[in-house]
């Protein structure tokens, strides 16, 4: 259990170094990372790691001119929402356990302070003692023998910077398509802070177009002027905060915040960004990667728009396939963007057609499809695959990718996470539309039964993208109840209503006295 347990916290931590490296801003050099720590020591080492205004930064030192300077840098870089709630929990949380654990488990009685150390808890004197700098520490990893027993559930997986590219190119891998390392992707993040996040492109998030000239890249402010010091001294020197430590000045450390703010969102993390509070001051403009994403979704609509729906659909199901009752009125419907859409239609009419023709017209799009029964859900992702329509089914647990077509239960569509997933989405202007199938099943839900249905109205209003209702059986009498659950505006609906009766089924009622009588009767059925 120990082992497991330590073998959890490893991935945890792999997955962690991944998530700051590549979300908080521009990537810092892997010696520099790796050296990271987490409190204070004894020896006089510093922690790196700050909550500023209710987001959490690290702060390194870069080193790599003071020969030649005689000045040390400092580089705050800035994690989004999503990636500092999590190291919070762990610091808070994890660590201190995980350390009591190895500490009974080795006899060891130095808890270290790098947030990647190899032994999470040491001997006076040793690693975990903090005396060695981030540059000495990485020399004494590469150099280290044996580890102790219970010290780590994997041996000799020290934290290294070539550890640190495996992981990065495993989990880019996995999740990009590409394997990228920690060179590749410090190339492929100057060239994407070229293209779309400097001066040249878009907003200069860093300041009015100022320079590092080794001092502070700071412009002096006429008040410092009168006070007979220039800004750079003003800020490292008078009315410090108690956060700065001896980090730099407050001038700095706001434009490495809104640098790693910007990068953010091009991710489409930040929930500050999203949320507002006391990390959001004033209206920000929009990026150009925004526009840029924008524009590749008012295309994608227009090209659906001109699209031929009936060619596309013999194109998908066959030469000789045709619409049938009010299919081509529906789709024509959704193609031009009207909404809310409720189609009322009988079992077999092909109601599903209404979101597989459009994502099969528009590949590059999402649509998200709420179904509450598995086995349907199931059954329409095999249709979808057949008709050659890329279909994932979102899962709490494990990587979920965008797919022409994404299926989630109502339970799971209320969810935190997956209310995350669609952000992404929107962030990149992926999402087109969402569908709820069977969705006469939230007049069933209540307390007792399913009562996340009775939220899917709530979500899918904070979602604002086209949504489109399909059923079988919400009969007219139903209707204004309906509207009430899912919060909509009855004059605003496109209700489109076909015949609903099978004609292979019939209906008989027989009147029985007594509950013998009933079960005989049931029976002879």
């Amino acid at each position: 259990a120990v082992r497991r347990y330590g073998a959890a916290v490893e991935r945890f931590r792999e997955w962690m170094l991944v998530l700051m490296h590549m979300t908080g801003g521009m990537p810092a050099r892997s010696w520099e990372i790796l050296g990271i720590r987490h409190a204070n020591t004894e020896n006089g080492g510093v922690r790196n790691i700050f909550v500023d205004r209710g987001m959490v930064c690290f702060v390194i030192s870069y080193h790599k001119t003071y020969r030649t300077t005689g000045r040390v840098k400092v580089i705050h870089r800035y994690v989004p929402r999503e990636v500092g709630e999590l190291l919070v929990w762990y610091l808070w949380l994890v660590l201190p356990f995980w350390q009591q654990v190895q500490a009974m488990l080795d006899g060891a009685d130095a808890p270290s302070a790098f947030l990647w150390a190899d032994r999470v808890v040491g001997w006076k004197g040793g690693e975990a003692a903090g005396s060695e700098g981030p540059g000495d520490r990485v020399g004494a990893v590469a150099e280290a023998g044996e580890e102790g027993p219970g010290a780590a559930p994997v041996r000799g997986r020290k934290w290294t910077p070539d550890r640190m590219r495996r992981a990065l190119q495993q989990h880019s891998g996995r999740f990009l398509g590409t394997r990228v390392g920690t060179s590749a992707w410090r190339h492929i993040a100057i060239a994407i802070s070229n293209r779309y996040l400097n001066k040249a492109f878009g907003e200069d998030v860093a300041g009015e177009g100022e320079v590092d000239d080794d001092e502070d890249g700071t412009a002096d402010n006429i008040w410092d002027l009168q006070a007979a010091h220039s800004t750079h001294v003003a800020g490292l020197v008078y009315a410090r905060e108690l956060q700065q430590g001896t980090f730099g000045t407050a001038a700095r450390r706001d434009r490495f915040r809104a640098v790693s703010r910007a990068w953010h969102r091009f991710f489409g993390l930040g929930a500050e960004d999203r949320e507002g509070g006391p990390a959001v001051t004033g209206k920000r403009k929009a990026d150009m990667f925004d526009s840029v994403r924008e524009e590749a979704r008012f295309r994608r609509f227009a090209r659906l728009q001109r699209v031929d729906i009936q060619g596309q659909l013999r194109v998908m199901m066959g030469p000789e396939a045709q619409f049938r009752g009010m299919q081509e009125q529906v789709i024509r419907a959704i193609v031009r963007g009207e909404s809310p859409i409720v189609q009322v239609g009988g079992t077999g009419e092909g109601k599903s057609m209404s979101f597989m023709l459009p994502a099969f017209c528009s590949p590059d799009g999402v649509t998200v499809v709420v179904v509450p029964l598995v086995a349907l859900r199931d059954d329409l992702r095999g249709r979808c695959e057949r008709s050659g329509i890329a279909a994932h089914v979102w899962q709490a647990q494990g990587p979920n990718r965008a797919a022409s077509i994404v299926f989630v239960t109502p339970e799971s569509a209320v969810t935190h996470g997956f209310r995350s997933f669609v952000n992404r989405l929107q962030a990149r202007a992926q999402l087109d539309r969402v569908f709820v199938d069977e969705c006469h099943a939230v007049l069933d839900s209540d307390r007792t039964f399913r009562p996340q249905m009775g939220e899917l109205g709530t979500a899918l209003q904070e979602i604002g993208v086209q949504v489109v209702f399909l059923t079988a059986t919400l009969a007219p009498a139903d209707a204004g109840e309906f509207y009430a659950r899912m919060r909509l505006d009855a004059r605003r609906v496109r209700l489109f209503r076909s015949r609903t009766t099978r004609r292979n089924i019939g209906y008989r009622v027989r009147a029985v006295r007594a509950r013998e009588e009933e079960d005989g009767e049931v029976q002879r059925v």
